[in-house]
């Protein structure tokens, strides 16, 4: 019973999926032509009805921060360019194009245009209809994960202690600027068990020691003090 109902619910948005298509510079519903579209740059189109007057602009806009998209949506201009709107990109039919894809979406879910052309109606409504900044949205949490990146970049960074020849301990590697104390050894003697290094704070407070245990797999024993 299931599978029936879900396929009553699907027949609708399929048979319609169907109906939309474009063949060059044309929309058509069952094969019936309803508007003309023009492409002056890659992604966005501006649609035409059939007396060649303008009616509105579609641009397809993404936001990515390296290979990750951030987010997807849609910029709409009206014929006037006095009045813009976004909306999330949504893909409601199996299609490799781009424009059907598009247009499917504004007919189908905003009923924009149909099979008897534009809707004048609804066409207002949809610009006059106050929504959020997909853009702006999108810029923020593109802002937002680069600072996560970096926060967390220099963190790993200021805890990658080295030692340098004078025994300064620093965090950060060797392009580190961090000094956090000094380390100060003993004679080294190979595999011995008396090699030892004592940890000094910025006050010269010792808090730690470590002691090579002599064993063949270099293991070091360390001792940590709470002051």
């Amino acid at each position: 019973m299931k599978k029936y109902l879900l396929i009553l619910l699907l027949v609708p948005v399929l048979a319609f999926s169907q109906k939309l298509k474009t063949k060059k510079d044309r929309i058509l519903f069952d094969e019936k032509e309803v508007a003309i579209y023009k492409e002056p740059v890659r992604d966005q189109y501006q649609l035409f009805d059939l007396k060649g007057t303008k009616q509105f602009t579609v641009e397809y806009k993404t936001m990515m921060e390296g290979k990750t998209i951030i987010n997807q949506w849609l910029l709409l201009t009206s014929a006037d360019e006095s009045k813009k709107t976004e909306i999330p990109y949504e893909v409601l039919i199996n299609s490799l194009s781009p424009s059907r894809i598009m247009f499917h979406l504004l007919s189908a879910k905003y009923g924009l245009f149909d099979e008897n052309g534009f809707n004048a109606s609804k066409i207002e409504t949809f610009f006059n209809t106050q929504r959020e900044s997909i853009g702006d949205k999108s810029l923020k949490t593109k802002i937002e994960t680069i600072a996560t990146k970096k926060e967390k970049e220099d963190k790993i960074a200021r805890y990658r202690p080295i030692v340098k020849m004078d025994g300064t301990i620093m965090f950060g590697g060797t392009a580190g600027t961090n000094i956090v104390g000094k380390a100060i050894s003993s004679n080294y003697t190979a595999f011995g068990n008396n090699n030892t290094v004592n940890v000094y704070d910025l006050d010269n407070i010792q808090v730690a020691t470590a002691n090579a245990t002599g064993n063949m797999n270099n293991e070091v024993e360390v001792t940590l003090f709470n002051n």
